[in-house]
């Protein structure tokens, strides 16, 4: 096992080998990139394919529109591989690796090495880095950009491409629960405030157990990530419900997400339900 000297030297090698390539902004973003690795993480790698993964890094995140995310998935062979690098540079908000992380497991990738510093980046209108700094930064005129780097055993050409497919989708899904947020619990809180001010006809306990749920899920105990409103028809045995046009929030928005379902298929309505 290479000793503490060791490792510091590797990484001053490294951050020499970036400095040589001469691109602006590179040997700072290598350094934010990795701050928070392991030592043992370092030493898996050259100087020299440390300043590549690191340059290669870089050329996609130098141009990124604010608003939209933008994924770059590259596969290495020997020998710094084989290896698949994954790089998801967006808008800094909730969710984000956690909601990476649940995909890759969905797809039996072998995560290798994880990393995500927030960056904070002053960028041109058109989307051109300006300049990179460490989170803790004060300066005017930057804004927090979410930066995962995450490494994996070699994925092959067509599951490099579903994957890519299933990460816009799932950061699609994060920005509408993340922009929906406060507009569903605004309406939660009217739905609270409807009750009290126009109870149902329903007995008093029910509904006071009832207002008492929703007033607690508004109290910081649930993370909304879709709503929607449906409407009821018909009784116990032949009950329905019907999703509302134009009701959906967050991840909802989608009208073709059914909520209450069993697989693949709709759930009937039972009395519970």
């Amino acid at each position: 096992m290479p000793n503490s000297d060791t490792f510091s030297a590797l990484r001053r090698e490294a951050a020499l080998e970036t400095a040589k390539l001469e691109i602006p902004a590179l040997t700072a973003f290598a350094e934010l990139l990795f701050a928070g690795a392991l030592d043992e993480d370092i030493v898996a790698f050259s100087a020299a394919q440390f300043a590549r993964i690191c340059a290669e890094a870089f050329d996609e995140f130098r141009t990124r529109k604010p608003g939209k995310p933008k994924i770059a998935i590259r596969n290495y062979d020997p020998p710094l591989g084989p290896l698949t690098v994954i790089s998801v540079f967006n808008d800094d908000m909730p969710f984000l690796v956690d909601s990476t992380l649940a995909l890759l497991n969905e797809f039996g990738a072998e995560i290798k090495l994880v990393l995500h510093p927030i960056l904070q980046v002053k960028r041109s209108p058109a989307g051109e880095l300006v300049s990179v700094h460490g989170r803790n930064e004060s300066l005017s005129g930057l804004s927090r950009e979410s930066c995962m780097h995450i490494h994996v055993a070699r994925l092959d050409d067509q599951s490099c491409d579903r994957l890519r497919s299933g990460l816009e989708e799932a950061l699609t899904d994060v920005k509408a629960a993340v922009l929906d947020w406060r507009a569903m619990q605004s309406r939660l809180k009217d739905a609270i405030s409807s009750y009290r001010n126009s109870p149902p006809p329903v007995p008093v306990d029910d509904l006071t157990e009832s207002v008492s749920f929703l007033q607690w899920l508004l109290d910081n105990h649930f993370t909304f990530l879709g709503m929607r409103e449906y409407a009821f028809s018909g009784d116990l045995q032949q009950g329905s419900f019907e999703p509302v046009a134009d009701s959906g929030l967050g991840t909802l928005r989608k009208p073709e997400i059914e909520v209450l379902n069993r697989g693949s298929s709709k759930a009937s309505i039972s009395p519970e339900i």
